[in-house]
């Protein structure tokens, strides 16, 4: 009976002896650099679906700050301007951007800039321990009206919510051309308030870009959104730049 006690006494102590110790150092370091590798394909799938899924037209796909010309004093401003919200974005913080002025002066160029630097930015997890790139969105206002009223057939596949909250879920979304469309001007003013509403409880960022001066843009939205924009917002007046397309012209 002893010896039997002695016995499980020493099979019930735990085992010196590790698995890992048997597997040399160049296999263990082989086994770190694949399972490193691994990661890599994968965080680098992400940022693919994520930029190819993202709206960007694709002459704006190579848009970066470098390769905006800013040559007098306002496109300088601008540029600082855009590129300290990037900064914010990227940072995990809440803000929003407006961009006003005449077409032509570059705004799209720097919020797509924007955009592109985002989705090339990687960020901590601390959920699930897993770094992964932001995610952003690009779209036209009158896509959004469009998307919302058609909410009201009874042929949608999607409710006036799942729109709105399809328009919420990205890092950053970019609105741009904000009333080009007088005609969807009422819907647009909802819509556009839904999300600035919705994005802002996630604390998510938004920019948008519009044609018209501030007052205009102002009215389109409305003073409720107004509200929670202007609260964490980067305001460019781009109205002094002129039309870099008509410059340029062949």
């Amino acid at each position: 009976m002893q010896n039997w006690k002695q016995k499980t006494q020493s099979f019930s102590k735990p085992f010196s002896f590790s698995f890992l110790d048997s597997i040399e150092p160049e296999e263990l370091k082989r086994r770190d650099e694949e399972i490193r590798r691994a990661e890599e394909r994968e965080i680098k799938q992400q940022r693919d679906n994520a930029f190819f899924g993202c709206g960007i037209n694709e002459d704006c796909q190579n848009n970066t700050f470098k390769n905006y010309q800013a040559i007098t004093d306002e496109q300088k401003k601008a540029l600082s301007a855009v590129w300290d919200f990037t900064k914010k974005v990227c940072a995990g913080e809440y803000c929003a951007l407006v961009l006003f002025g005449n077409p032509g002066a570059g705004k799209t160029h720097l919020v797509t800039a924007c955009l592109n630097a985002a989705l090339h930015s990687v960020k901590k997890n601390w959920e699930t321990g897993w770094t992964e790139y932001y995610s952003g969105r690009y779209v036209l206002s009158r896509t959004i009206s469009s998307r919302l009223m058609e909410t009201v057939s009874f042929k949608c596949k999607e409710t006036y919510d799942e729109v709105i909250n399809d328009y919420s879920n990205s890092d950053l979304l970019v609105i741009d051309e904000v009333g080009r469309d007088p005609l969807s001007t009422a819907g647009e003013s909802s819509g556009l308030f839904a999300i600035v509403d919705k994005r802002k409880s996630k604390g998510k960022a938004i920019a948008f870009c519009t044609n018209g001066n501030f007052d205009e843009f102002s009215r389109i939205l409305g003073s409720a959104a107004m509200s929670r924009i202007l609260q964490n917002a980067i305001v460019v007046d781009m109205t002094k730049i002129p039309d870099w397309r008509l410059s340029h012209r062949a």
